[in-house]
């Protein structure tokens, strides 16, 4: 990413959210953050969008079909728009990440992806898991859960800014840094 297509891509998300930013709920996160991945993945979706010989009238029916496709509210649409004017559309994902950030910020929430070395049999324990990275962090907490068969009998809560891991290979590394 360049520096400076960020900045811009940052000041569109801001400004999307001045004015939509109430339509933005914690629900939306997951739905924010698939529809960036989606795009930063696929860019060719974006493509088609840029064509010049494309009627508006086909132009709006492929962004309402891109808004479905992604689960995106119509909203949205306004933001393409604004940005295919400015011939920006490829910064799309990036503002779709920067709206996933205010999000989390507006809403006092971290991701954490949290890894155990065998499945979770019941939401019981992943909500157990959560309540206890609540209390640590005061914030809510958004989970992300994948299985690590190198962690040994365990769980790692990881995010961007903190790590938390209670297992037999964290202790076996403590102990071989002790010993050094």
């Amino acid at each position: 990413m360049n520096v400076n297509q960020g900045i811009i891509a940052q000041k569109y998300a801001r400004a999307f959210y001045n004015v939509y930013g109430h339509e933005i709920t914690l629900d939306s996160f997951w739905i924010l953050r698939s529809a960036g991945s989606y795009l930063r993945y696929i860019p060719g979706v974006l493509f088609f969008l840029t064509l010049v010989d494309i009627d508006n009238k086909v132009r709006e029916e492929m962004i309402n079909v891109l808004l479905t496709k992604l689960k995106l509210p119509l909203s949205f649409a306004r933001l393409i728009q604004l940005l295919m004017l400015h011939r920006r559309i490829f910064l799309l994902p990036m503002v779709l990440q920067f709206l996933v950030d205010l999000c989390q910020e507006q809403h006092k929430a971290l991701l954490f992806t949290i890894s155990t070395s065998e499945q979770l049999k019941n939401d019981a324990d992943k909500h157990e898991i959560e309540r206890f990275l609540h209390r640590l962090s005061g914030c809510h907490i958004l989970a992300e859960y994948t299985l690590d068969t190198n962690l040994i009998a365990g769980v790692r809560a990881l995010n961007k800014n903190y790590l938390w891991e209670y297992s037999i290979e964290s202790k076996m590394w403590s102990i071989t840094n002790s010993l050094v």
